[in-house]
């Protein structure tokens, strides 16, 4: 199925990137080449990300090794992301990433709801004005 990539929230410049059924990693890499295009054509001097993984089948495989890299290559505009109903093991891979890369994961949000991700936006982005 793959992932799709548009702009929601649009007062708030999110970028929302919905998982649907299995996904690979070539899936990834153009949805974060798609995500990238988006925000070089865009004024905005900062953009947040919704990864909405709640209808998400499986993780491929190489998952540590592929999201390092992942993290690695952000835009310059990247601000936070928020993961919505990423399940019990991204969960876990997300709590051992943490412990390899602190600095990186400080910006990645794990929450079980749409309305808590948009809370968390709305938080985030009012404290930022």
């Amino acid at each position: 199925m793959g992932i799709a990539v548009e702009w929601t929230m649009s007062e708030a410049n999110v970028i929302a990137m919905t998982v649907e059924g299995k996904w690979t990693w070539d899936d990834l890499s153009g949805a974060m080449n798609a995500a990238h295009d988006m925000m070089d054509a865009t004024s905005y001097d900062a953009i947040d990300f919704l990864l909405d993984m709640r209808h998400c089948d499986i993780l491929p495989s190489n998952i540590l090794s592929r999201m390092k890299h992942v993290s690695q290559h952000h835009h310059p505009k990247s601000r936070d992301m928020v993961v919505v109903g990423a399940g019990r093991f991204a969960d876990t891979l997300f709590n051992l990433m943490e412990r390899i890369m602190p600095q990186r994961m400080q910006h990645i949000k794990l929450v079980q709801t749409l309305d808590e991700a948009h809370q968390y936006f709305r938080q985030t982005q009012a404290m930022r004005v």
